[in-house]
């Protein structure tokens, strides 16, 4: 099978889950995963078989590199190869384009090690008890990420998505810093 023909079914195959997702929060990598991984669990038996064919068709062209089935619900630390859930996770914070992403997933040897870092992640958030416990996981998890995705920082501040630019033109009027805060209309 041609790898242009397997490409274009995975596209097709993500814009599909895309468009049919029910809205969700997810702020790390983990709940990206958990949140795409339960969608594919939810699937009718019909859909759940045609996105398990599309699978195994872009899995004929990279075994190496995705995993036997679509979703690995006990994948943990140290993965060999990437399951379809993993891609949400990619999305949020290591791609800033659709491009990008499959060709990080095909083609980088960090998407593993972002992988690995990621579920530490989700084990030290499900230990934290405390809000500072859960900040300092994902503090201690950015630093792992840096570390694994080189690109990381720099990546999302060049898409202005983590760190906005400061308005520079509009209508938009900042208030002074020493003005009391506005006041909401009853």
């Amino acid at each position: 099978m041609p790898r242009s023909f397997v490409r274009h079914r995975l596209a097709a195959c993500l814009l599909w889950m895309v468009l049919w997702a029910p809205p969700a929060r997810a702020w790390v990598y983990p709940e990206h995963r958990r949140i795409l991984l339960r969608a594919i669990e939810q699937l009718g038996a019909a859909d759940r078989a045609l996105l398990d064919s599309l699978w195994a068709a872009a899995r004929s062209g990279y075994p190496e590199r995705f995993t036997l089935a679509v979703i690995e619900p006990g994948q943990g630390r140290h993965p060999v190869a990437l399951d379809y859930a993993a891609w949400a996770g990619l999305a949020g914070d290591h791609s800033c384009s659709p491009q990008a992403m499959l060709h990080s997933i095909l083609h980088e040897p960090w998407v593993l090690k972002v992988a690995d870092v990621t579920a530490r992640l989700k084990a030290d958030l499900r230990k934290a008890r405390r809000p500072d416990q859960t900040n300092n996981a994902i503090r201690d998890s950015d630093i792992r990420l840096q570390r694994a995705d080189p690109a990381y920082a720099t990546r999302a501040g060049a898409n202005n998505v983590h760190f906005l630019l400061a308005r520079t033109g509009g209508r938009f009027k900042a208030p002074p810093t020493n003005a009391p805060p506005a006041r909401r209309s009853r």
